[in-house]
């Protein structure tokens, strides 16, 4: 397992990590704290994780082009293996059980107490997003749980499906058959193995597929949790294949991201729900 670190600013983030992706297994953005700034700092890292060592000569040629192809200054960028050790188990020793809205998440590994009151969603570490634990996820878990008391849906989507927790989730909640889409055929096989392990494969129907590409199918509540600018750009095919009085689900957004990915899809004629803010990780709930 292999690591990369390129240190740059906020603005950047979403155009550098592109150059990055296709070789990545996972990639997260991770703030550099300042205590002298009055809120937001602006230096920040994107973290990649790779199975393989890369090229290292032209991953960074790519990068160092990329960014000035993006008018961004040359990023700081370190390429670095991680320490031989079962990296999966020891991201589950990191980020224990826990409990997201009313779900409680937890590896085949755990051998301690369910709450009774929690619906349990079982989660090995794998190589493809999504454990809970991060804001993006756990938004869209309580979200699921507060729409389904209000309109329960029929005919679900989760796009960009990652390890397929939130298919699982929506699921567990209600179980009712779910196309689950990511553009990575290393996801879908995590989200389809994930979904055996919980019991709801007879549901989640996970394909490889490309945005909204090809999909005929109409749904009345799609859930994205991606990225602010794809979310942007998919809106109108949201739009397109929701039913009237659907719903959307949108995360993967930071704060300062809200005004514009919001502005979108209100463009579209979509009408803003609710919203919910776990450490900066935006969740938006919209209506057609």
């Amino acid at each position: 397992m292999w690591q990369i670190l390129i240190k740059t600013k906020r603005d950047h983030l979403e155009n550098l990590s592109t150059l990055i992706e296709d070789q990545c297994v996972t990639t997260s953005w991770v703030e550099i704290e300042d205590p002298n700034a009055a809120w937001d700092s602006e230096d920040w890292f994107i973290e990649g994780h790779m199975l393989e060592e890369p090229e290292q000569t032209e991953l960074q040629m790519k990068i160092i082009l990329g960014a000035k192809a993006f008018g961004i200054p040359s990023p700081e960028v370190t390429i670095q293996p991680l320490q031989e050790t079962n990296w999966l188990e020891d991201m589950w020793e990191k980020f224990p059980p826990q409990t997201v809205g009313p779900f409680f998440v937890h590896s085949s590994h755990y051998k301690g107490d369910i709450p009774t009151d929690k619906t349990a969603i079982i989660l090995d570490a794998a190589t493809a997003f999504g454990s809970g634990e991060h804001g993006t996820t756990a938004g869209c878990m309580t979200a699921l749980s507060d729409l389904l008391s209000e309109n329960p849906w029929q005919k679900p989507l989760d796009l960009g499906c990652g390890s397929g927790i939130l298919a699982i989730a929506a699921t567990k909640l209600h179980p009712v058959p779910m196309l689950a889409i990511d553009n990575d055929a290393e996801a879908v096989r995590v989200t389809r193995a994930n979904a055996i392990l919980n019991g709801v494969e007879q549901y989640i129907q996970a394909e490889v597929g490309e945005g909204l590409a090809g999909v005929t199918a109409q749904f009345d509540l799609i859930i994205a949790n991606i990225l602010a600018t794809p979310l942007i750009q998919l809106a109108p095919d949201i739009y397109t294949h929701l039913d009237n009085g659907g719903h959307v689900i949108l995360s993967g957004l930071l704060d300062w991201q809200e005004e514009d990915v919001i502005k979108a899809y209100n463009d579209q004629g979509f009408i803003s729900v609710r919203n919910y803010n776990l450490n900066r990780w935006i969740t938006l709930v919209l209506r057609k």
